[in-house]
């Protein structure tokens, strides 16, 4: 799996209930730095408010969350709202409900409703895309193949980041994991003037690639 969708532009939301406002805020985030930030920020601009409860997914598989209640019975608050990052498959997003107290209790359900609909009215007022998880690549080779090596980049429409032309010459490009052996198999294709089927086949081409990082975003 190599793309995800993320908040990209926040989003907020109001809910009431018998006298209760819900204030609700959507954000991306990248660390959970961020998330101290965003407390931080939302701290000072309702420091009057009874409860701040919020929930993220940092990574892209899910695996690193968080939901907290902020003194709401358990499972009341952090966790509707961490359900509504997960109904919409947001990771490295964010969102934060902060409670004024209306004077009248609203009861277990009447609070996972209440943050549910606050949670969900920030997503949907938010902007949300689709983003990718790419392989950085590097290609070094003589200068003899630049020319035949930038034209078979340029047909592949990946993605050139950086270039250095030193003693040899250096490429960086970004493609999207899902397309990476289709597209090196392709380039090689091309270098080769034949079809070629099996990377692992490929000894001592003089175009040499390896992959260098990840990149994650939209480029």
């Amino acid at each position: 799996m190599d793309a995800y969708q993320t908040i990209v532009t926040k989003g907020t939301g109001l809910y009431k209930s018998k006298g209760s406002k819900f204030f609700s805020y959507a954000y991306h985030i990248k660390s959970e730095s961020d998330v101290k930030e965003v407390l931080e920020t939302i701290g000072k601009e309702h420091f009057k408010a009874r409860h701040i409860c919020y929930a993220y997914r940092l990574s892209i598989d899910g695996s690193i969350y968080r939901a907290n209640d902020d003194g709401e019975p358990s499972g009341t608050a952090g966790l509707p709202i961490l359900n509504v990052l997960k109904s919409k498959s947001l990771v490295k997003s964010m969102i934060a409900v902060v409670r004024y107290f209306g004077g009248t209790k609203l009861g277990i359900s009447g609070l996972i409703q209440a943050y549910k609909t606050s949670a969900s009215e920030a997503v949907d007022n938010a902007a949300i895309r689709e983003e990718f998880i790419y392989d950085e690549m590097t290609f070094t080779f003589p200068y003899d193949d630049l020319g035949t090596l930038m034209n078979c980049i340029a047909k592949s429409g990946i993605v050139i980041l950086e270039q250095f032309y030193e003693q040899e010459p250096i490429i960086k490009v970004a493609i999207r994991q899902s397309e990476k052996e289709g597209v090196l198999l392709a380039i090689y294709s091309q270098l080769f003037g034949y079809e070629i089927a099996d990377l692992n086949k490929i000894k001592d081409h003089p175009v040499k690639v390896k992959k260098t990082g990840i990149y994650e975003g939209l480029l």
